[in-house]
């Protein structure tokens, strides 16, 4: 009886540590979906191409969420191995994000953002060939779900892209080609870090001296989020030389920083810092499937949300386009019971 009332005690301590991940979850996809309606806010009514804007916010946010972690870092956790140095460079596309968000609004961004790294991570798993045939129908379901629901919101949901005209094309386009980078970009950023604290022998040092894992994770967040920074700053570099800027540096400090807009500074840049650490930390308590699943549903419905305070209710079509990128997602991040049985057993013998 004892035991019995052991097992409860404990299966109940494990079903409320299991909620708490996914809300934890539920709430890293809320911040990403708020941190991209503060960069809107804060590259509206700035007297600038809109794509410089947003490398702006980007470059300053990214700085920002850099101060944030920087006190829990250090020179002798920098890191020995590429892969978050490396990875910092996969954000490139995130400007061209933001713009999009400012036309097509915040869930459908949001979708097809979705879509691209759904496709991207298969796109991975399929050079590895680690796929089994029952789980690559069910990724290939999943994607092309998403891709219904995609479709569904922008031609039949009333989004704001149909008023740009024809002179809007060539803003249309890469709205969608810089949406579809930023995805892969943020799968080949995970991956990278990843294959890094893989392929590390148990004996080797990935820092430059001995630390603290806690240590190690923040500063290789660091280094990230710096290396983001620069690309971004190269990025306005590049636009303001092709606009024909007098000045590259007076074009880089160019930058109209509002002191209305200090709240959403704030936020922005400890929303890098948290959404990092997290993903650092989380996917080892529930693993990446969950973690990813579980952050998108908060994602969408935050944008969701917000596409409604802003722009009033939504259509049929919309609802059931967001409604279709959340199953596919769930499906493709699902995995077949045979596999899962398949692991637990493997894990026995090695046991």
């Amino acid at each position: 009886q004892q035991q019995q009332q052991q097992q409860r005690r404990e299966s109940k301590q494990g079903a409320v540590d299991k909620a708490k991940f996914v809300l934890w979850a539920l709430a890293i996809g809320a911040s990403v979906s708020l941190r991209l309606w503060c960069s809107v806010r804060l590259t509206s009514g700035v007297s600038m191409e809109p794509l410089t804007a947003s490398c702006h916010v980007a470059a300053r946010t990214m700085l920002l969420s850099g101060l944030c972690l920087l006190p829990f870092s250090s020179l002798r956790a920098l890191p020995r191995h590429s892969g978050p140095w490396l990875a910092g460079f996969c954000t490139l596309p995130a400007a061209s994000f933001i713009t999009s968000a400012r036309l097509a609004g915040l869930g459908l961004s949001q979708m097809a953002l979705k879509f691209s790294t759904l496709i991207s991570a298969l796109a991975l798993d399929l050079g590895t060939g680690q796929l089994t045939d029952r789980m690559l129908r069910r990724r290939v379901f999943g994607v092309f779900t998403v891709l219904a629901g995609v479709a569904l919101g922008i031609f039949f949901g009333g989004t704001g892209i149909s008023c740009l005209g024809a002179g809007g094309t060539p803003i249309v386009l890469m709205c969608v080609v810089g949406t579809l980078a930023t995805g892969a970009g943020y799968v080949l950023q995970a991956r990278l870090s990843a294959v890094n604290r893989t392929s590390q022998q148990p004996e080797a040092l990935t820092t430059l001296a001995p630390c603290p894992p806690e240590e190690a994770e923040a500063t290789s967040a660091l280094v990230c989020q710096l290396v983001s920074a620069m690309g971004q700053i190269a990025l306005i570099a590049l636009l303001s030389s092709t606009a024909g800027a007098a000045s590259i540096s007076s074009a880089i400090l160019n930058f109209p920083v509002r002191t209305s807009d200090w709240h959403l500074w704030l936020f922005e840049g400890a929303q890098g810092a948290f959404y990092l650490r997290s993903m650092q930390l989380l996917p080892s308590k529930i693993g990446y499937g969950a973690t990813f699943t579980f952050s998108l549903v908060g994602q969408l419905l935050t944008a969701f949300g917000l596409d409604i305070v802003i722009g009033g209710v939504p259509s049929l079509a919309r609802v059931s386009g967001v409604a279709l990128v959340v199953a596919g997602a769930v499906v493709s991040a699902s995995r077949p019971k045979e596999s899962v049985q398949r692991n637990n057993q493997h894990k026995r013998v090695v046991a």
